[in-house]
């Protein structure tokens, strides 16, 4: 039985050491297309695997046949146990017996002395036979005794019999974690050498890769020559100290950089802000100045990168929820471009005066009006806040460097446009996107009412109101954003569109937005957001379709522009 089991354990060891063999050496020939040396060594390392697996199964076979041999010792001492036990149930009832016969022979002749005495006759025979009675009963006695004895003896050997058990099971626990560990030790050992024929095999693979990568710069110098390897060494060098050195130069002129940024807007305004788009597009339109919309995303982003509630950091009132935090921030933000006499979203000399006072109150743009004809500097922006601290005891106030913070997130372009304000002069309503893909005109037999515009990156942007008046239309209900060849059937085709009565016989349409933020009866001033740039109705491409009508006829609006 025990041979048997050692055999089978022999077979599944020899079928795993098969296995890792053919693995090794497929993934090798695979990765280096090793050759036969190097098959070599991987079957040598392969044997000694087996080897130890060899011994490993041996251990193991003699493991089990010691457990077996102790299974069998533990059955024969419970059977031996089981038949004292039972010995001992038979002595006892024997003894009980003897003693019980005992009793009654001994109370038959006391009985039969009496009546011979009695009698007057046989007393010699009644002498005898109480005799008889007390050498019985001594008998019975020294019998019991005797077998109490056995008992104590057979108790004795048992628990010692019960003490050679344990130490005997307790040595074969002991040789069997000492197997396990071993067995443990050699799968690590085989571990280790299936790495080192994995990494033989990835070195020669590597070596192989050199060895072809010198031929082919060796083929390179024969076709070239060997000035044409040198020059393009060179160039490489020479790369490489360049990129040394613009790193250098960005890493000395990075207080310069962020300067220039704040009139770039280089750094982007994060997604947690640009989520309140919607609302403050809402509140600035409602406060007459929809044209800052992206310089009070720009506020945001500096007060608090659009997280938590009070995302404008406004202190004079209770905000419960981010919107009473916009709502607010909005309204002050209008009072400080007031009081700065801001014109439009190019002003930037007048922005940084509105900016500063957004951060210290509006105690400083009256400050730099009475001291600095209105001009903001860094310098007096530093000499407001020595003059608060001193004033107030405060170790801080503000932030002298406000402006700069807040003018890297602001993208000038979003604004600049040049919006003419005298009569019938109409404003571009895509800022900073002014190409165009369709003219006013005919096109494939029929007449294009108005213009296209269109860049690769004008989707999402936002449209302007071209002139001030109120809004005459409002669509909003297409869902179909993405180019199509033909009608959806939304808006007239026009998709999401919104039109705008200026209040002189003339009007303006935009048309595919992606969708608006009017609606009909609202009255919005020139340069206020109304929706983005879409390819909702029948569009082929993301762009806005924009119309002026006079008297409600179509017109080329280019004169207009």
């Amino acid at each position: 039985m025990e041979e048997s089991g050692k055999k089978e354990i022999l077979h599944q060891v020899k079928r795993e050491i098969y296995h890792i063999k053919k693995v090794t050496v497929h993934t090798a020939q695979q990765d280096g297309e090793i050759s036969d040396p190097d098959i070599a060594i991987a079957d040598t390392t392969v044997k000694r695997s087996q080897q130890a697996a060899y011994h490993l199964a041996a251990r193991t076979g003699k493991l089990i046949f010691q457990r077996r041999q102790k299974d069998t010792a533990v059955r024969s001492l419970q059977r031996t146990k089981a038949s004292e036990k039972q010995q001992t149930a038979s002595s006892k009832a024997r003894q009980q017996s003897a003693a019980k016969t005992s009793q009654r022979a001994a109370s038959q002749q006391t009985h039969t002395g009496t009546t011979s005495t009695k009698s007057n006759s046989g007393s010699t025979s009644s002498y005898h036979s109480g005799t008889s009675s007390s050498s019985s009963t001594t008998s019975s006695r020294s019998s019991a005794k005797t077998k109490s004895t056995s008992l104590k003896s057979s108790d004795s050997g048992i628990k010692m019999q019960k003490k050679d058990d344990i130490r005997f099971a307790s040595y074969f626990k002991e040789k069997a974690s000492e197997a396990q560990k071993n067995a443990a030790d050699s799968g690590k050992e085989s571990q280790k050498r299936e790495y080192a024929v994995e990494k033989a095999a990835k070195e020669v693979a590597k070596a192989k890769l050199t060895k072809l990568a010198a031929k082919k710069i060796a083929a390179d110098i024969v076709q070239h020559g060997i000035f044409g390897i040198l020059g393009t060494f060179a160039i490489v060098v020479l790369m490489a100290v360049t990129l040394l050195m613009c790193i250098s130069g960005s890493q000395a002129s990075e207080e310069e950089r962020k300067r220039q940024n704040a009139s770039t807007g280089a750094a982007a305004v994060s997604d947690t802000v640009l989520q309140y788009s919607d609302l403050i597009t809402q509140y600035a339109n409602d406060n007459g100045i929809g044209r800052y919309v992206a310089l009070i995303e720009a506020i945001m982003m500096q007060e608090s990168g659009g997280v938590g509630t009070n995302v404008m950091q406004v202190n004079f009132g209770p905000v419960t929820t981010v919107e009473d935090s916009i709502r607010m921030g909005v309204g002050y933000v209008r009072t400080c471009l007031e009081m700065a006499r801001v014109t439009d979203p190019n002003d930037m000399d007048h922005i940084k005066v509105a900016l500063q006072g957004y951060n210290y109150g509006t105690g400083y743009i009256t400050w730099v009006w009475s001291n600095y004809d209105g001009v903001y500097s860094e310098e007096n922006a530093k000499e407001y806040s020595e003059m608060q601290k001193a004033r107030n005891g405060w170790s801080i106030y503000g932030d002298p460097q406000y402006v700069p913070h807040v003018l890297q997130y602001y993208s000038v372009s979003s604004g600049d446009v040049e919006f003419i304000t005298d009569g019938a002069a109409f404003a571009w309503p895509v800022p900073g996107h002014t190409n165009i893909t369709s003219t006013y005109g005919y096109r494939w037999g029929t007449l294009h009412k108005g213009i296209d515009i269109s860049d690769g990156g004008i989707e999402g942007q936002p449209v302007v109101a071209s002139r001030s008046g109120t809004v005459t239309r409002a669509d909003n209900a297409c869902p179909h954003n993405y180019p199509k060849n033909s009608s959806c059937g939304c808006g007239g085709g026009y998709g999401n569109r919104v039109e705008i009565s200026h209040g002189d016989g003339t009007s303006t349409l935009y048309g595919h937005m992606l969708t608006i933020t009017v609606s009909v009866g609202q009255t919005v001033n020139q340069g206020d957001i109304i929706g983005y740039v879409g390819c909702t109705g029948y569009s082929t491409g993301t762009h806005l379709h924009f119309e002026i009508k006079q008297d409600g006829v179509q017109v080329d609006p280019m004169p207009y522009l």
